[in-house]
């Protein structure tokens, strides 16, 4: 256990801050990419009600989504 501070020590304080925001940033960054996935599904839901009520045929509408959704998903995964 010894050995394993006195490691710690060596590498200094500031680097190990420095991990622990980096940890932080991606930790928000998951987070708010499952915010929007949710976000974007209701959105495509509120669409497809909408669409429905005013009288487009559904499959124009549901391309129209799913060409949508693949471009915002697409551009997550980079």
């Amino acid at each position: 256990m010894d050995t394993l501070w006195q490691q710690i020590q060596e590498v200094g304080w500031e680097i190990l801050f420095t991990c622990v925001r980096i940890l932080i940033v991606l930790l928000l960054a998951w987070l708010a990419m499952g915010i929007l996935k949710k976000l974007l599904q209701r959105l495509e839901q509120r669409l497809l009600r909408q669409s429905k009520l005013s009288g487009e045929p559904p499959s124009e509408t549901e391309n129209r989504l799913e060409t949508i959704t693949r471009l915002v998903l697409k551009g997550e995964n980079r």
